[in-house]
């Protein structure tokens, strides 16, 4: 397996706190903005995204939001270009995604009463259309025949707070292969300490599997990188973390 280093790595930051006033479709449109402006669905090959928490479900109405753009599934639009970046996507990472909804949201939404777009679309899917729909759409991308992104799935097996948040049963239904458990709670399942981190190893042996099924040639050489930069919280940089 070639080394992490080999990628270049990028960070994609959004405001996400459960008093925020924008939703998940919201921020999907800033977070394609910020990767357009970037260039990012022409300046790479292959791209792979490694998500956390709601940022699996963001990254999901993102690229599903790509796909609709003009120009969509692969073809570049001068003016949106946001297609390739659905093209290129091989693989999302869905580290501790509650795809089924959070217990947690439904619960504070409920006693509390706040009614803020975030928790909204993180209540329970039998009580939230807009996960639903979210759900039956990448259900109908990976069964169409079409080249989609593959879904890979990880869940947490430790309590936070006192509770599981994310456990096998609130991941996607519509994960590739058998989902990971992770011997870590909610936070940390994303912090690896070392590089033997089981979690660390799981996200480097889905990419060796990635590399081994393709059958394009050179997808292990990486682009040219120029200095970082700094565009609506996307951070660029060639440092492996």
């Amino acid at each position: 397996m070639d080394p992490l280093g080999r990628y270049t790595i990028a960070g994609l930051e959004y405001p996400a706190g459960l008093n925020s006033t924008v939703s998940a479709v919201e921020l999907a449109v800033q977070m394609n903005t910020a990767l357009l402006n970037q260039g990012v669905g022409q300046r790479f090959e292959e791209i792979f995204f490694v998500t956390h928490s709601f940022g699996g479900i963001l990254v999901q109405e993102m690229l599903h939001q790509a796909l609709l753009s003009p120009g969509g599934e692969g073809a570049v639009n001068e003016k949106t270009k946001l297609g390739s970046l659905y093209d290129k996507t091989k693989l999302v990472f869905l580290i501790a995604t509650p795809a089924e909804g959070a217990d947690l949201a439904s619960m504070t939404r409920k006693l509390t009463g706040m009614g803020t777009p975030i928790l909204s679309d993180l209540r329970r899917i039998d009580e939230n259309s807009y996960l639903r729909s979210l759900r039956n759409t990448w259900a109908a991308l990976l069964s169409n025949g079409k080249l989609a992104p593959q879904l890979a799935c990880a869940y947490e097996t430790v309590p936070t707070w006192g509770f599981v948040a994310v456990p096998q049963d609130k991941i996607s239904t519509n994960c590739r292969g058998v989902p990971f458990p992770a011997a870590e709670d909610h936070n940390m399942i994303v912090k690896p300490s070392t590089s033997s981190a089981a979690i660390h190893g799981w996200v480097r042996g889905k990419l060796a599997e990635h590399r081994l099924a393709s059958t394009a040639p050179n997808t292990s050489q990486t682009v040219a990188e120029p200095a970082p930069t700094h565009l609506l919280g996307t951070r660029f940089s060639s440092e492996a973390r």
